[in-house]
Parts: C-alpha cells; structure tokens; sequence
C-alpha cells in the first residue's frame, strides 16, 4: 500500500529500503523541513524473535543518536508512531555513504581524507563524551554529503555506557571493521569504536579492507590474530605517518591504541608535522608480490597501461598522481621476444597493422626526474619525470631509458593501430663499488614531496628519494637536497662504519602571490587546482605554491573561467579576466495583476511579464501593487526558461536574516524555525519579535528584533 503521510510529516518519496524497514523522503508542513524518515517492519512481515531484534535496535538507535547533537552526527529530530508502524525522523542529508565511493573507487585527495576523517573523529568523539559507543563503525555508516561534510549514522546497536543494552558475550557489529574484543565477546568501550576508524580510514586509502577474507570466519580470524598489509606495501602513494596511525589504531590490545577519538584526529590532521621513522616504500617494492607489474629486465621494474587496463602501480602513483590512489592492476603477461613476434604475425595477418598509416602514442612516467630514452636510436629527454610520445608507428618498437647512477632500462613494444600506450618504470641505482679498504655506512632516506634529488656540497649525485640502504662512504659530509619550486635543504651528516643514517625529508614548497583585483565581476571564487582557496586580509590576493598551476574563477552567474599559470617568483601574479555573464528568461504573474515588478531595485514592467535576457544567479524579485508585496530571493538558471507563476501579493512583510556561530535552534515568538547557520530572509510580518537562539552547550540567548516591511533585519550572535 502506497504510504502518503506518516504522523504529520508528508511522504515525497521512497529512499530505500533494507532489512529492518523502508526509508522515506518526507517534509514537515509546520516548518518546511525536509526529513529522512526510518520505519521498522510490523509483525506480519518478519519472524517474531527477528522483529524483537529490530524493535530493540530501533529504539537503541532513537534513544543514543536521539541525545547527541553534532555535526558530524545525523540529527534524530523526531521519534513517532502511525497506526502501528514506528517511525524515527531524522536529518535528510544530501550526498552518498563513503562505501559507495569505496566500490565506486572515486578519487580522494590526501586533504580530502584527512578532511574526512579528522571529522569522523571529532564527532565519535562527541558521541563517546555522551556515554555512546556506536559499534557499527564502517563505511556504509558514514554519509559525505554534497558539502563534504561527514556524517555518522545508524546508532542502532550502539551501547549507551549508563545502561547494560548489551552484555559481554554478545557478538555485534560487522565482522570486517569489528575490534577483537567485539568478536571475542569480551567488553567494549570507546577504543573498540576507534579500531573500526582505523579500519575505515586503511580501506579510504587503499580500496582494500584491511581484514579480507572470503567467509565471515576468515575474517574474525584475521582480525584476531593477525596485522593488515601495511599501508606503504597497499598504496606506496600514502603518506608514511598514516602507516603509524592505522597501526595504532588497528592495535589489537585496547590498551595500545589511542585513548580517544581526539588524539587520533590530532595525529591525522597534524601528520605533515609528524617526524616519520618509516622508510618510505617506493625502494622496497618487489614487483614479484604484485599482480600487473612486468618485469621488464633483470633490475627494473615497469608496468604497462593501456586504454583495456588503465590502473597504474603503487609506485607510478606516487610520482605521476599523489593526490589520487593507486590501485592494483589487472594480471597482464610478459611478452616474451618469441611471443611477440608470433603475435605481430598474426596481427599483421588480421589487421594489417605493419602497412597501416594509423599512429600510436606511447607515455613514460619515471620515479626520477630527468633521464634520457631512445626510441628506435631516436634521443627525447625525460624531465619531471614524464615523456609523451606521439605519432609512434604500429609495429614493433625497442626501448631505452638511461640515467647516470641507475641501471638502464630496456624492452620491447609492440604497438598496435591507434593505441594509447602508458608505461610506468621503476629505475633502480647501481650498486655502488668501492675500492678496497674504504669503510662504508648506509643512507636511507625518505621526503615529502618524493623524488628529491640528494647530492653532497661537491656535487656528487647520490640518487633520488626514496633511498633505502645505498652505501656510501664514512665520515662527515653535506648532503643537499633540492627539487624545483622546493626551498633546497643542506643537512651535515658524520657517517659511521655499517651503521645506516635515516632522514625523512619534508622541504618547503615555494610560495608566490596573485592577485584577482582587476577581475571582473568583484568578490570571485578562486580554486587552485580544483581546490577553493582562501584569500588574504585584502581579499584579492592569495598566496600559491610555485609551480605549474591552474586557477580557476567562479561567481554566480557567470561561466567559470580557468587558466594555467607557472607561479615561479616572488612577484604578484596579476590575473586580469572578465567572466562573461550568463542570462535565462524569465515569466512573472501575479495576483492581482497589474503589478510593478522590480529585480534587484530596478523596475522592469508589470504583470504579466516576460524578459528573455535576465542575469544568472541569484535575483531579488519584488512584485507591488499598491500596499500589497511580495518580495523573492530567486535564483535564475542560464539558459532556460524561469516561471515566478501566481505570486500572491500579500500585506507588506519584512526578513530576518540571522547568523549564529557555531549553530543553535531558533525561536520566533516561542515558534520553532529549525536551525542555524544560517537562517536567511525569514518572511515575518513588519513589528517587534521575540528571538530565542539555543545551543546546548552554552546559555540560551534572548533578543528582540523589529521587522520593517520590504526590508531585511540581520541578526548575529556569537557564543563565547
């Protein structure tokens, strides 16, 4: 039976349905607000023991959720029940779970998952301080909204610490992000629910549960008895702290993880402070553990992407893309000599791909940054480590790439008819020898950002980072590290006899200046790289790291305007663009008719009316005849019609725009009007009101505000 209305709230729409019940869209009329509404499944649907199972997680999930109020928290707004169907009201978020973005193995930056996490954190934290142990802690239970605001949901096993809902023995939770302690039976407290974060943030950044296995047996038994892979073998691309953190976190004694969900935020949001002890991973790579990597000759390592197969190594992530995640790449066979030829016969055979004028491109990415690689006897240099090569004829092609201090690289490609060719090598330093008598040490050395060039004050090139274990002579030199658009480090070092010397770099990024204050129109976004930035006091001038970057430009209403630059001085880059405007239509009808209309205080005609070029964005809209008003905030769409149809003019009115900081529920006059921040252009009628601004945390706050008609009154209030 289709289902239109649930206690006062209106039903819009199904949003999904699992095994306790069927989750709906819904909107309370009083306020206008939009709400997700959770149902339980009634006796005759479900066995009776498994109804009691869900109508006790339902009313856990009420009474635990239901007290905490966060943002990282979905808000229980509502607990009901409609002819004999229970029902909880909660906040309808905007967005996706991170599990789908998981499967889905969308692209995170490394900001984004700190971002993402610290959040995580913050709000169990909040949770546990409130006496909720949530237990359920896993991916398909924490939403991303379209604002990259994390929020934990399903509270429906969660363990409240005053009460005992839940006994030592019982076994609950999913097994894959479960704490030892969960699946042993034995108590849990707030660090069970931080082993399920570290379990949750080792699958963010590696596509890869961190305790695989093909049957829930398998996977209990890991996460009782054994560590995950480490996240430098998993993704080499990740930085080298978090190896630290998850591991702390995955700890299987309680007593030796972090004592709070805070600490473990700490440590991620501040990990680029974080001295690093770990080797960076990138030289202890085997390419023999690993699906999809070919071993191209005897000392180096490569793999081969082509349009069938676009994964690329862990080690090619972490030189050509550290801001995504490697993942591992489907088997792909060595092609031996023989084989190749064999296969060239018979591709010339079916396609005739050795006479075909159809061309081919072939890309390199190095983990070093310079070399030199000779395609069929022709020379191309190899800087930041990237090569293209176009028009490549479709036939059998011979490879070399050559750098002082590593061994060459050598293979053979075969080509065929407009083939897209990628090629990811790892080259690995010479061993060095020495001559008799010489006493040598070990350096190994790892850096943020990677590929660092290490080289001693007399301009002997060691190689580039990561390092592990290279020899080099005893006593006291000056390493120097330098990398373009990086501040160069020098470190003096005083090497001892078969002792290894550990560094872990982190050099500082070069930053200049630009300028947006002769763009037009005023007050424009900038993004860097598709990421928002934040100006400086002036708000026209931001500062950049060097480098190759592109900058984009957005106002609403306007096409974005984006450009590369090379930021590489220390002078003000000054961007002098004009964004072109865009327009829509627009129709306006009113009752009563014969009004005047005016957008943005310019009177444009009466009603009924219709403009065909109207500026995108947002539009003040005022429709008045006589003392009867109606005053809009409308945005208009570029590029399509926008129908403001029947507006009813009503006695003049005024607004309320109101911000409050952190948030509070609001109050007009005793009357509910949900939450802030903010709440803007609130219609009131023109007189005094009584203004209530509540936020548990602190005192409530009273204020009385007086409305003018046809005007907005702005109200702010800062809790301290």
């Amino acid at each position: 039976m289709e289902l239109n209305k649930l206690g006062r709230y209106e039903i819009t729409q199904v949003l999904g349905q699992g095994a306790m019940g069927i989750v709906y869209k819904g909107v309370d009329p009083k306020i206008g607000r939009t709400v997700a509404l959770k149902t339980l499944k009634t006796a005759g649907e479900i066995p009776a023991d498994q109804l009691a199972e869900f109508q006790r997680r339902f009313e856990q999930e009420a009474q635990s959720a239901g007290r905490l109020t966060h943002p990282n928290i979905v808000t229980i707004y509502d607990v009901g029940e409609e002819q004999g169907l229970a029902y909880i009201a909660m906040e309808f978020i905007k967005g996706k779970a991170l599990d789908e973005y998981i499967s889905e193995k969308s692209p995170f930056s490394i900001d984004q998952i700190v971002n993402i996490m610290v959040q995580i954190c913050e709000g169990l934290g909040y949770a546990h301080k409130n006496g909720v142990i949530h237990r359920d802690i896993k991916p398909a239970n924490i939403v991303l909204t379209d604002d990259h605001i994390a929020k934990i949901t399903d509270f429906g096993i969660a363990k409240i610490t005053s009460t005992s809902a839940t006994q030592t023995g019982m076994v609950v939770g999913t097994p894959s992000y479960m704490s030892p302690e969960q699946i042993t039976g034995r108590g849990v407290d707030n660090r069970s629910d931080i082993f399920s974060i570290g379990a949750v943030f080792y699958e963010l950044l590696t596509y890869e549960r961190a305790f695989p296995g093909d049957n829930i047996t398998t996977v209990m038994y890991r996460v009782v008895h054994e560590n995950p892979t480490p996240l430098s073998v998993a993704n080499m691309a990740v930085p080298a702290q978090f190896d630290q953190i998850v591991m702390k976190a995955l700890a299987k004694n309680p007593a030796d993880r972090y004592p709070d969900a805070e600490s473990m935020g700490k440590d991620i949001q501040n990990y680029k402070n974080t001295a690093s002890t770990q080797i960076a991973s990138t030289q202890a790579f085997n390419p023999a553990d690993y699906k999809g990597t070919v071993v191209m000759s005897s000392k180096t390592a490569a793999t081969i992407t082509t349009p069938a197969s676009t994964a690329t190594t862990p080690s090619a992530a972490s030189s050509s893309a550290p801001a995504q995640f490697a993942t591992k790449n489907k088997p792909i066979v060595l092609i031996s000599t023989i084989t190749a030829v064999v296969c060239a016969v018979l591709l010339y055979i079916i396609f005739g791909i050795f006479t075909s004028s159809e061309k081919a491109s072939l890309q390199i990415t190095l983990n070093i940054l310079k070399g030199t690689a000779v395609l069929d006897g022709t020379d191309y240099q190899i800087e930041n480590g990237q090569l293209a090569v176009q028009n490549v004829s479709a036939e059998e092609h011979e490879l070399l790439i050559k750098h002082e201090g590593y061994d060459d690289f050598k293979t053979k490609l075969l080509f065929a008819e407009n083939e897209e060719k990628k090629l990811n090598v790892t080259m690995k330093l010479v061993p060095v020898q020495f001559p008799a008598g010489v006493d040598t040490a070990y350096l190994t050395i790892s850096s943020k950002p990677d590929i660092i060039a290490v080289q001693t004050n007399t301009g002997k090139f060691i190689g580039y980072t990561p390092l592990l274990k290279v020899p080099f002579p005893v006593g006291k030199h000056t390493l120097v590290y330098s990398k373009e658009y990086y501040v160069t480090q020098t470190k003096d070092v005083d090497l001892r006899k078969r002792r290894e010397y550990k560094d872990a770099l982190n050099l500082e990024v070069k930053k200049g200046t630009i300028s947006v204050s002769d763009v037009i129109p005023k007050k424009v976004q900038v993004l860097l790289d598709g990421e928002p930035l934040k100006s400086e006091k002036d708000g026209v001038t931001y500062i950049v790291p060097f480098g190759k970057r592109k900058i984009t430009l957005k106002h609403e209403g306007f096409k974005p305007f984006e450009q590369e630059v090379v930021i590489n001085s220390q002078e003000i880059l000054k961007l002098n663009s004009t964004l072109e405007q865009l327009f829509g239509a627009i129709s306006i009808t009113s009752i009563p008719v014969e009004a005047d209309v005016f957008i943005d205080g310019n009177n444009v005609g009466k009603t009924p009316l219709k403009l065909d070029k109207v500026a995108a964005g947002q539009r003040e809209i005022k429709v008045q005849k006589g003392n009867l008003l109606s005053i809009k905030k409308f945005t208009v769409i570029e590029n399509q019609e926008n129908n403001l149809a029947d507006l009813k003019l009503l006695a003049s009115v005024g607004y309320l725009k109101l911000v409050v900081n952190p948030w509070a529920k609001i109050y007009v006059d005793g009357k509910s009007m949900g939450s802030s921040p903010p709440i803007d252009n609130l219609e009131l009628k023109p007189g005094t009101y009584k203004i209530k601004i509540e936020n548990p945390a602190y005192r409530p706050v009273t204020k009385n505000v007086t409305i003018n008609a046809g005007s907005t009154t702005s109200l702010q209030h800062d809790f301290k």
